[in-house]
């Protein structure tokens, strides 16, 4: 579909999300990912720095004693770091052969969480339905049996190509369309769809107002935006997701903050369902009819 009426939008560095008083709601990512990396350096060169406080005085044979010790300690610290470096990637945005094991999994982990948000919303069997961040494309199935052509975005063409062979039958149907781009930049026209789905991927957003904002442009008026996931601030035992979430570079919200979002978007009729001990969010808002 080509694009129309697309106005330019500037985009924000400034990753805070904005309360309702219009505060920031705590650090940047940017701000909390350099603290995460300054944890990481103690650990690496701490250990070392201590190490040599003591080499003085120390004999040849003590010495080679400490290096024995250091080096193991040193070498188990670099590789944690760098496993979690790459499955915080792939997470992200899988690629290459890896990415189609992260694929794999996170279609059959978020299936339990998509089937629940989904059984929120009803289109007419004529809808147009777009899903931001199709992943490996099992959703995109789902959403073929609610209306009659879902189009399908990712910005990894690892992800794109799984969709793509996961809904092949009904791509060579014509009722199906999986593309690779991202949100910031919608590849559609303005007013053109009836429904917009979002599973586990608007954390990661970059500019979340203005991303919002790009998928109420592509909706038609009286369109719908669902978005979905398996965590937020307010759930039960939250605390324990706060570190896996800044090493993803995730934004990991409240309640009130993902209101905020939807209404700063120029979103109406909002609402936010959750379940509080399985840490699920389920986000509906509408664009006005007129």
């Amino acid at each position: 579909m080509e694009q129309a009426g697309k106005g330019t939008c500037r985009r924000s560095h400034d990753t805070r999300i904005l309360t309702k008083s219009g505060s920031a709601a705590g650090p940047t990512n940017v701000e909390l990912v350099g603290r995460l990396r300054q944890l990481a350096a103690l650990a690496i060169y701490g250990a070392p720095a201590a190490q040599i406080g003591r080499w003085a005085g120390k004999t040849r044979e003590e010495r080679h004693r400490m290096v024995n010790r250091l080096v193991p300690n040193v070498m188990t610290a670099v590789l944690t770091i760098a496993a979690a470096a790459i499955v915080v990637r792939q997470c992200r945005k899988p690629w290459s052969l890896p990415g189609r094991l992260f694929i794999w999994l996170m279609n059959r982990t978020h299936a339990g969480v998509t089937r629940w948000g989904l059984r929120h919303v009803t289109v007419g069997p004529a809808a147009t339905i777009l899903d931001v961040g199709c992943g490996g494309g099992r959703t995109i199935r789902a959403l073929a049996g609610l209306g009659q052509m879902v189009h399908g975005i990712d910005y990894s063409a690892t992800s794109v190509a799984a969709a793509t062979r996961a809904n092949a039958d009904l791509i060579a149907a014509g009722r199906v369309d999986i593309r690779k781009a991202g949100v910031s930049q919608l590849p559609f026209a303005d007013a053109c769809v009836d429904l917009v789905t979002a599973v586990e991927t608007h954390y990661y957003w970059p500019d979340p107002v203005h991303d919002f904002q790009e998928v109420y442009r592509v909706l038609k008026p009286g369109g719908t935006l669902l978005v979905i996931a398996e965590t937020y601030r307010d759930q039960t035992f939250a605390g324990l997701l706060i570190v896996p979430m800044l090493l993803l570079r995730a934004r990991y919200l409240t309640l009130d903050e993902h209101r905020a979002i939807f209404s700063a978007a120029g979103f109406t009729d909002i609402e936010i369902d959750h379940d509080q001990r399985k840490g699920w969010i389920c986000g509906i808002a509408r664009r006005p009819a007129a």
